[in-house]
Parts: structure tokens; sequence; C-alpha cells
């Protein structure tokens, strides 16, 4: 039988409520190279990202949802933990994710496009440019 994922502090609502409103994500592994971020918000419910991890000490991230802080999960807008953890394996494991020629924005890439505060429900997906004729 596979191990079931814990975070006690990202489990339940009450857990989440207590953590401090910071910039960096509060994560927990799902799988290996597979997290769980959640980012707590200031006066909304916080958010659910998955992040995956390239292998190539490069990781990606893609927003899933709104956490269930203040209303009812209903799977599709708004997750709890479980659901969450259940939709990052899918959504990393899929083979075609996000659209051909699309790849997930870095961590790096996310800070300076959605600042702090700003952005809840923003996905960031980079499109390749081409590059400049000189």
């Amino acid at each position: 039988m596979a191990r079931s994922i814990r975070s006690n502090e990202l489990e339940s609502r009450t857990g989440r409520l207590k953590l401090a409103v910071r910039r960096l994500p509060y994560t927990a592994r799902v799988s290996p190279g597979i997290r769980l971020a959640y980012r707590r918000n200031q006066h909304a419910s916080g958010s659910w990202s998955v992040q995956v991890s390239d292998g190539k000490s490069s990781s990606s991230m893609k927003r899933l949802a709104l956490a269930d802080d203040y209303e009812t999960a209903d799977v599709t807008t708004v997750m709890d933990f479980w659901q969450a953890t259940d939709a990052a394996r899918k959504l990393a494991r899929a083979p075609d994710g996000i659209d051909a020629g699309d790849r997930l924005a870095t961590i790096d890439e996310r800070a300076h496009v959605a600042p702090y505060g700003e952005g809840v429900g923003l996905v960031v997906v980079v499109r390749p440019t081409r590059a400049r004729e000189q």
C-alpha cells in the first residue's frame, strides 16, 4: 500500500489559518519531483499550486485552485488538501498539461511577473520568443 502524504500544517483549515502570511509558499512533498505549494494570503483564501522539478536544479510552478480556507471545496475552483494533492499529481504527470510550445514559469520568473499581493489566480505561462535579427 502506498504511503499517504502528511502535512499537519496544510491538511486542515485551522492549521493553514495559523500560518504566517508570506511570499514564499509552504510546501509538502507529493511524489519525487512534485510538491504541493500553499500560499497564505492576508485578506482572502490561500491558493494551491503545484511545483514540479525538472531534475536539473530548476522547477516550475502552476496555480491549481483556491484553498478551502473560508468556503467549501467544489473540486474545480476551490480545493481541500487532498483534492489539491490529487490534482497536483495529475497535472505534473500529464504529458500535455499545457499548450504545446509553452512551459510553466519558473519560481524566479513568477516573482518578477506577479509581485506579492497581486495576481491571485494568475497562471503564468511563458511563451518562447523569436530572437531579434540584428
